[in-house]
């Protein structure tokens, strides 16, 4: 996504993406690094309101964002779909939330920014499916650094 939609493509729009491109790719360099060499990113679907949370991010992301999108009239090939950046992001926040260990910072800070930024394009080019950006990143963030910081309590005690 770095670097096919945010330098090859939404560079021609905006200049931004340029960061957004090495951001994105930064991202998935902490995804493995995080996930494989550090063994810090266990998924696993529980009982509990972080898997409730994150059952309900994923199913926004694959299945309600296109229809929502498809409603207001955004449709075929103009509709903005799973590994497009905003509905990724979702996404990326419901799989974090299955994650059982400490969810590193780093690994939240540059879905969130994303979030932000795609929430105030969402009005700027019509994509109003992408207005969910910011409540599911505010949620997804609380519930993780929540999260974090219940396992470092459990950890120091």
């Amino acid at each position: 996504m770095g670097t096919v939609y945010h330098l090859i493509y939404f560079t021609a729009i905006n200049k931004a993406a340029y960061v957004f491109g090495v951001l994105f790719m930064f991202q998935g360099f902490m995804f493995i690094l995080y996930g494989v060499y550090q063994n810090k990113l266990v998924f696993l679907l529980k009982r509990d309101l972080y898997s409730l949370v994150a059952i309900v991010f994923i199913t926004f992301a694959l299945i309600l964002y296109p229809i929502i999108g498809y409603l207001i009239g955004h449709v075929y090939p103009y509709s903005p779909t799973f590994g497009l950046p905003c509905p990724t992001t979702i996404f990326t926040f419901g799989v974090l939330l299955l994650n059982q260990k400490s969810c590193p910072i780093w690994i939240i800070i540059i879905p969130f920014l994303w979030s932000i930024i795609g929430f105030m394009a969402a009005f700027q080019f019509g994509i109003l499916e992408d207005a969910s950006l910011l409540l599911t990143s505010v949620v997804a963030v609380s519930l993780l650094l929540y999260k974090n910081n219940q396992l470092h309590k459990t950890l120091n005690t």
